[in-house]
């Protein structure tokens, strides 16, 4: 589990509080200052193989961090995954990020006022072809109403719109040069 240290601490305090016992591994890492090719060395000195396949899960940051902690970050999952692994993540549409209707400004608002300012969003359309010159390919990119609709009950799916929020699926391809 890599979180923010600060992040990470609270849903600590939260487990513990809650008598949670877990066999997961704990790296506090700031992604906007920590060095980000260090992780991959960090993970296998806790045992991760990078040879075998991993699923990453990157939930609820990337509309977080800057344009260089994204490249880092998904330099470090393409590092530490072997070809065949998974990478998952959601994220917010690029237009709906620099140009936020009603409801978004509101939201960027009050984020930005906890000291997390929305930054970074995806074109869906050129997602694919991003991911692609970072060694990863696209094999889903549904919204969150799509997946409400195939995962849900229709009177509880009908409720969830959430625009502009998306989850991603992509798998890490065989590079040439690397393992």
């Amino acid at each position: 589990e890599i979180d923010h240290p600060a992040t990470q601490a609270r849903k600590r305090a939260i487990l513990d509080e809650a008598g949670a016992d877990s066999p997961a591994r704990y790296v506090a890492w700031n992604f906007e200052s920590d060095p980000l090719h260090e992780l991959p060395a960090r993970l296998r000195s806790l045992g991760h193989d990078p040879g075998a396949p991993t699923l990453t899960l990157w939930e609820g940051v990337t509309m977080y961090l800057s344009e260089e902690a994204i490249e880092g970050t998904v330099a470090a999952v393409g590092a530490f995954s072997a070809p065949g692994s998974r990478l998952a993540f959601n994220y917010t549409r690029r237009d709906l990020i620099h140009r936020p209707g009603i409801l978004g400004t509101l939201l960027s608002t009050v984020v930005r006022s906890v000291g997390e300012p929305l930054r970074w969003g995806w074109d869906p359309d050129a997602l694919p072809s991003w991911l692609d010159a970072r060694g990863f390919r696209i094999l889903r990119d549904s919204t969150f109403a799509e997946l409400a609709q195939h995962l849900m009950p229709g009177a509880y799916s009908r409720v969830i719109s959430s625009v502009g929020r998306r989850l991603a699926v992509a798998e890490r391809m065989a590079v040439a040069g690397v393992r």
